[in-house]
């Protein structure tokens, strides 16, 4: 039975403070020798408050929910894409799980990841932000700050080669979560993508001090890892939809002749010096069209041109205990789709619920928002109006019944147009004060009445000849319908066809900046495929099955 806590609240921090654990052996606690089934699943969401909008999250659009079709235990999401000052109650505090969070320090809504645990399941024991331990620990109270890898009850295995602004560099993007739960520790990462020479040096550091602590972990702490997470990394040509295709745009002479490709092989088995296993590899060594990740401005996903980027590798003992591994490319809400491992354990070798969370928990920390729905803000509005109005003044004994409206109107009507003692009128009344009145904003004055010609008139008295009748047009018989005109005008234009199809083309808008930025294009409506139509594929290697190379702008009109 999950333990219940009172929360006291502290300068930094929020500390649960202890009660009485449920006793062994009740109805909600499993046994200690059950055996269970933990499946761990990753995912990377490219935006935590986007994901729920997409089927099937969108019938119930609460990550409770969620993580009841995924049927997972541990979660671990990345690229959340939040601030912490956006996170909501909903998404840190899901009933039943405790959350970790590690977003960037500076860059705003950018990468982040995120760590979910089934307390009915398990629960960490220790909680890390980072890879290289050089980040402060959360602090309780007025305690003072002190760094992850200089505590005593720190998870180890730190590479001590990294300066300080180094260190701190790389722990700065939210890309790293790391969760000791006593059977194994758990990394779950976000690795950098290639973008630029620059951002490339960062990329393959990262990746250096990922691998070097999970071995250091593994080898010479004699710990059981798992890694979990987008590595950004292709492992072998079958991992892709088409690796000539990668080799071309990477300037590469062989698939394999990358660091980021070669440092992930190194590290997995069959490799001689290998200490992870891929996990849905295991399972599936041969298997085709295996992909986690698909281009979505290429629309590639319904012709699965995609790769596999996104891993769950394990060290040899756990992945002994591995009874299952796969990827669920069924489930929407992202340009990636989740993957899953599941493991035959005994809750004995879990951390058991009701030991209290590491204080990186989310449940410590007070100040997260509380959702509220498009109905109640305007209820909420509705509900101030009708207040200003009911409290704007307090009543007097002036005030008449709502009956006596029309009366009150008829009153105020003749107080205006009545002239007073002096004779004046209240119109004359506010002229002579300077004071201007509304209806001299929409009345005409007499001065630009009389500088209005009198328009020419019709002779009425003499007869109308032939003539005359020709020479006056008829606005009622002007020769066609006016609807027509205005329906041709805002007419969609008709989709061009494709060349080598010869069927209807969709319409896209340029968004990259410069000077077509925001121009409408036509291009062929079919998914990207293996061998569709580029400039530069060779004419043999064309799958007309696919997007051929079509294009034609929308119209001749550039931005300027």
């Amino acid at each position: 039975m999950n333990p219940t806590s009172e929360l006291i609240t502290t300068d930094d921090m929020e500390v649960p403070r202890k009660t009485e654990p449920a006793e062994e052996g009740s109805l909600n606690e499993p046994s200690r020798d059950q055996p269970l089934k933990l499946r761990i699943v990753s995912f990377n969401i490219c935006g935590i408050r986007n994901v729920l909008q997409y089927h099937p999250w969108n019938e119930a659009k609460d990550f409770l929910h969620m993580f009841d079709i995924l049927d997972a235990d541990i979660i671990c999401f990345q690229e959340t894409k939040i601030q912490g000052k956006d996170l909501t109650r909903d998404m840190a505090l899901v009933p039943g799980f405790d959350s970790y969070f590690s977003l960037p320090k500076n860059k705003k809504g950018y990468s982040g990841v995120a760590v979910y645990t089934r307390q009915s399941k398990c629960r960490a024991t220790k909680a890390e932000e980072g890879l290289t331990g050089i980040l402060e620990m959360p602090r309780v109270r007025a305690q003072q700050s002190i760094r992850i890898r200089d505590c005593k009850d720190s998870i180890g295995g730190y590479d001590m080669s990294l300066s300080l602004p180094e260190a701190l560099l790389l722990d700065s993007e939210g890309r790293a979560l790391v969760l000791d739960f006593g059977l194994f520790v758990l990394f779950n990462v976000y690795c950098p993508a290639v973008s630029s020479e620059e951002r490339n040096k960062f990329r393959e550091q990262f990746q250096k001090i990922l691998f070097q602590r999970v071995r250091t972990l593994i080898e010479v702490e004699k710990r059981q890892v798992i890694v979990v997470g987008d590595f950004n990394i292709i492992r072998d040509p079958v991992d892709t939809a088409d690796p000539s295709e990668i080799m071309r745009i990477n300037n590469l002479d062989s698939f394999h002749s990358n660091f980021s490709r070669q440092l992930l092989n190194s590290s997995i088995f069959p490799s001689p010096n290998a200490f992870l296993s891929d996990l849905c590899r295991q399972f599936y060594p041969d298997r085709k069209g295996m992909y986690t990740c698909w281009n979505q401005k290429l629309n590639a996903r319904p012709s699965n041109y995609g790769s596999r980027i996104d891993y769950i590798c394990a060290s040899s003992a756990i992945a002994s205990n591995c009874v299952d591994a796969n990827i669920r490319p069924d489930l929407l809400g992202s340009d990636h789709c989740p993957i899953y491992a599941d493991f035959a354990c005994t809750s004995a070798e879990l951390s058991r619920s009701t030991v209290d969370p590491p204080r990186l928990c989310k449940s410590f920390y007070g100040g997260l928002q509380s959702t509220a729905s498009i109905d109640s803000l305007f209820k909420n509005k509705s509900q101030g109006i009708v207040a200003s109005r009911q409290y704007a003044r307090p009543a007097t004994p002036d005030d008449e019944p709502n009956d006596n409206s029309d009366l009150k109107y008829k009153k105020a009507r003749l107080s205006t147009s009545s002239p007073d003692s002096k004779g004046l009128t209240a119109d004359k009344r506010a002229a002579k004060s300077g004071q201007l009145r509304l209806t001299s904003f929409v009345s005409r004055s007499k001065t630009t009445d009389e500088r209005v010609k009198t328009p020419p008139t019709l002779d009425l008295d003499r007869s109308a000849s032939a003539d005359d009748a020709d020479s006056i047009p008829n606005p009622f018989k002007l020769g066609f319908d006016t609807s027509d005109k205005w329906k041709t005008i805002f007419k969609k234009p008709e989709a061009p066809t494709c060349d080598v199809h010869g069927e209807p083309c969709i319409q896209l808008i340029t968004k990259k900046s410069g000077i077509n930025e925001g121009r409408a294009f036509w291009i062929c409506s079919r998914p990207v495929g293996p061998g569709y139509e580029t400039a530069s594929r060779p004419r043999s290697e064309i799958n007309k099955e696919y997007r051929c190379s079509f294009f034609q702008w929308a119209s001749s009109n550039s931005k300027k």
